[in-house]
């Protein structure tokens, strides 16, 4: 019965790194939405790149621009991160109610990185250091400086 076991053991490990890993794909493998978000919101730059991460239960993909900064993708083209460095992030792209409180809380600062996380909260890097976290419903929950 201990070997089943470690034989159960093995072949998942097993299949997990056989499926789970890192490629580089052509810029029109990735999904249309994601194409299409690209193209809307970083007319300026170039694609260097894209990536194909797979992990154990998703896949995502990371789109490299020329200006050093990429873009994270969920399997179905849905952004799901947009790190923009030293460079600011699309106001588009940023929702209304952060926008506002940035604005209003931060006004002579700009949005450089923004992330959905695991559990739908947004976080937000502003160009003076601040990492702001947003709930559900973009309200503020934590500012932190880094």
């Amino acid at each position: 019965m201990k070997n089943y076991y470690i034989f159960f053991i093995i072949s998942i490990l097993t299949i997990n790194y056989i499926f789970a890993g890192e490629r580089i794909i052509e810029y029109k493998e990735l999904p249309k939405p994601a194409q299409q978000f690209v193209s809307n919101y970083f007319v300026h730059q170039k694609v260097v790149n894209v990536n194909l991460i797979r992990r154990w239960k998703s896949t995502e993909y990371k789109v490299l621009l020329t200006n050093g900064g990429y873009v994270l993708f969920d399997q179905t083209g849905k952004w799901t991160g947009v790190f923009c460095g030293r460079n600011i992030a699309p106001e588009k792209i940023i929702p209304t109610a952060i926008q506002n409180h940035i604005t209003n809380n931060y006004p002579k600062t700009k949005v450089t990185d923004i992330q959905y996380l695991e559990n739908g909260d947004l976080d937000v890097k502003l160009t003076n250091g601040y990492h702001i976290r947003f709930n559900r419903q973009l309200k503020p929950i934590s500012t932190d400086v880094k």
